[in-house]
């Protein structure tokens, strides 16, 4: 579990967090959504450390992230950027790096850590093209690549940024079932969505960010009992059951 509180953190001078309260509970999915520009993924670069908080704190299963050194950080957190450089390797070889936080100093990769990163090729589907050149994928394969690499780190909190961009609709669906296995397997998983049906369908709750700061916290049902979204975004949600699912369609006010 990740627990934050009182979180204020930015980019030199500018602070974009303000006074951040948040928990991230294991075997459960979290979306963080709001409006271009309101701090979502500041967020969750706090999270995995790659920008140090101003002030306040966030606890790793009651530990104090800024006590821990950043082998331990990588190994128990995994996070995927929404920016992301196409470097010149292999899809095998990409996802192999997410085993790298595992290395002790001066060793190869072991058995473990091969077995581990050709089970995530295999539960993203990315058998056949396991030997291509990251550069020759289109930008929806290249995002799997780039998950199934943060699924091999193995870790028990999973920080997605927009882990729909590039995705066609089936891979959307295989998206949102993996996103839901990982959280049935114990993990907290975290994830800045850009689009609210989606966000609304897969996640046990949903923060709500505006300017810097989290104005709602709470379950799919809860929200779209308030006027958070039609405040925050201009829309109303209608929740539609179908064949024992739902789906969530936006209404212009």
């Amino acid at each position: 579990m990740i627990e934050i509180r009182d979180l204020r953190a930015g980019y030199g001078k500018k602070e974009i967090l303000h006074s951040v309260t948040l928990d991230i509970k294991n075997g459960s999915i979290l979306s963080v959504v709001g409006a271009n520009g309101c701090g979502k993924s500041t967020l969750l670069k706090a999270l995995s450390g790659i920008i140090k908080p101003s002030s306040g704190k966030i606890l790793l299963d009651g530990e104090k992230f800024s006590t821990l050194t950043r082998k331990s950080r990588a190994v128990r957190v995994a996070y995927l950027p929404q920016d992301r450089p196409v470097p010149e390797m292999t899809v095998a070889d990409l996802v192999l790096k997410g085993r790298f936080p595992h290395l002790s100093f001066g060793h190869s990769y072991s058995l473990d850590d091969i077995s581990a990163s050709e089970l995530a090729i295999k539960k993203l589907g990315l058998e056949s093209i396991s030997h291509v050149p990251l550069a020759e994928l289109s930008g929806g394969m290249r995002q799997k690549a780039y998950v199934a690499m943060a699924l091999a780190q193995d870790a028990d909190h999973i920080l997605l940024d927009e882990p729909f961009t590039h995705l066609d609709i089936p891979h959307r669906y295989a998206m949102s079932d993996l996103m839901r296995s990982l959280a049935d397997e114990g993990r907290a998983v975290a994830a800045v969505m850009h689009e609210l049906s989606d966000a609304l369908a897969i996640s046990d709750r949903l923060a709500v960010m505006e300017d810097g700061k989290v104005i709602f916290t709470g379950t799919p049902d809860e929200v779209l009992v308030t006027d958070v979204l039609p405040r925050v975004f201009g829309v109303r949600y209608r929740k539609i059951p179908y064949d024992g699912k739902v789906s969530f369609y936006p209404e212009r006010i």
